[in-house]
């Protein structure tokens, strides 16, 4: 079962650290009180959505015998006026480029992370509205 342990460390700031070690630091924006000095928490939401769904989507193109020579993910979340303040949309666009780069591969990867196997993303999917694109070496596709 995974474990963090998170120490504020003075104003706005706090500092989390997972079972293995790995430290990462919050803080919130200078209007909230913070000193703005590293990602809030929200915005760490939104790049584990990323980061889980681009391990998927990594791994599976590489069963698939596909390579990837670039890969971002651009992640953007709008919140609900009312407290709490939840993501009510979500839109996730993956770039991917390389040589050899299908489509229709891209897509099956990215189906499978994004319905079946990316924890964050179904976390965040109980309160938002998730919309996901992909492009391929700059041409842009809806996931179906």
């Amino acid at each position: 079962m995974p474990k963090v342990t998170v120490e504020w460390e003075g104003k706005m700031k706090f500092s989390a650290t997972d079972e293995s070690g790995h430290t990462i630091t919050m803080d919130a924006p200078t209007a909230a009180g913070g000193d703005n000095t590293a990602p809030t928490p929200l915005s760490l939401i939104l790049m584990s959505v990323a980061g889980c769904s681009g391990i998927d989507i990594v791994s599976i193109l590489d069963k698939m015998k596909v390579k990837v020579e670039q890969f971002n993910i651009e992640v953007e979340g709008e919140r609900v006026d009312d407290n709490p303040k939840v993501f009510k949309t979500v839109n996730v666009v993956y770039k991917l480029k390389g040589e050899h780069l299908p489509p229709d591969k891209v897509e099956r990867a990215v189906k499978l992370s994004v319905d079946k196997y990316c924890s964050a993303v179904h976390i965040v999917n109980k309160t938002a509205q998730m919309k996901f694109t992909y492009e391929v070496n700059g041409e842009r596709f809806a996931l179906q």
